[in-house]
């Protein structure tokens, strides 16, 4: 994906792309923070309807959507790490 498509898009990635032009491995890097952030986002907002909700069967609903993004937050965050991990090994293993 080169830069100059990002003019007549407003997609996530390009709005998040790191060079001119990215590979496959910088797709899936965006694509895990934008997902950590959005989990994140809404995992908030959940948190918040909840603090202020009255009936004990919404909160009780409310407490199982946390619960759901509480662990995709940690798997996409899990995941990043790993990529992260796997690409410093990589980047140190081609440089000998």
């Amino acid at each position: 994906m080169l830069a100059e498509d990002c003019q007549f898009s407003n997609s996530t990635s390009c709005l998040h792309l790191s060079s001119p032009s990215t590979d496959h491995v910088g797709l899936v890097e965006i694509a895990l923070k934008q997902s950590i952030e959005n989990s994140g986002d809404t995992l908030n907002y959940v948190r918040q309807l909840s603090s202020r909700e009255q009936d004990p069967r919404l909160i009780y609903m409310y407490k199982m959507c946390i619960d759901a993004y509480d662990i995709a937050l940690n798997q996409f965050s899990n995941a990043y790490v790993e990529l992260v991990i796997l690409l410093s090994f990589l980047k140190h293993r081609v440089s000998i």
